[in-house]
């Protein structure tokens, strides 16, 4: 790697962090907004650190909800809202790990739209592109007017999807009896197995749709049309 190459690289990260915290600064300066569902989110995040913190590795029923009889929260909603504030619990408050974790969010969402955008254009296009995914309308309006914490992460995983499942198809193997490279098999199931503690529709979309197809298979010799 070039020196040239190498701070270009460095800038690239700069910029994508810089993104993301120019994506919540609203909340870093005056607190975490009032959404749709503040008041579910601040309850929710609460009993669920308490509850992790207690020892439930998974909480799905929040104890403290409803006087002390409960609510299944977590039987039907995914984990990964929640599990995004636990790193930050240790350094602040409930607010706190809210807007953290949506800083998180942010930044996982530049990083993937980058990384993606970079299969098919040049690095200042796909800077370019990630800057203009973090500043969707759709994306801050989850984050700061409807405080869908679930969708969020939803819209977060979609590059990841698409670059792991790229990154499979470049490595297909037309004319092999292995047909795929193994390793692009991994990303390509790590990709949509972080999609599973998301949220349901994507689920559907992306994680059962792409792993119903079998890409160990054996004797396969077609021709690709491309």
């Amino acid at each position: 790697m070039s020196s040239k190459d190498y701070w270009q690289r460095v800038l690239v990260g700069v910029a994508i962090v810089v993104m993301a915290g120019v994506a919540i600064a609203p909340m870093v300066f005056k607190g975490y907004p009032i959404t749709h569902s503040t008041q579910f989110n601040l309850s929710w995040v609460f009993q669920y650190q308490r509850q992790f913190l207690g020892g439930q590795f998974y909480p799905r029923w929040l104890e403290f909800s409803n006087f002390g009889f409960g609510n299944a929260t977590f039987v039907f909603y995914p984990p990964m809202l929640m599990v995004a504030t636990l790193p930050f619990c240790i350094f602040g408050d409930v607010e706190f790990s809210l807007i953290a974790s949506m800083g998180l969010a942010a930044l996982v969402l530049a990083v993937g739209l980058y990384k993606y955008a970079r299969l098919y254009f040049p690095r200042w296009l796909s800077v370019a592109i990630a800057l203009l995914g973090v500043g969707s309308p759709y994306f801050l309006i989850d984050v700061y007017q409807r405080g869908a914490m679930a969708e969020v992460w939803a819209v977060v995983w979609i590059p990841w999807v698409f670059f792991t499942t790229q990154k499979l198809i470049d490595t297909l193997k037309f004319d092999s009896p292995k047909f795929a490279d193994p390793k692009s098999i991994n990303a390509i199931s790590l990709g949509n197995a972080g999609v599973i503690p998301l949220a349901d529709p994507i689920d559907n979309i992306f994680g059962l749709d792409s792993n119903a197809c079998d890409f160990s298979t054996q004797g396969f010799r077609g021709k690709s049309n491309y």
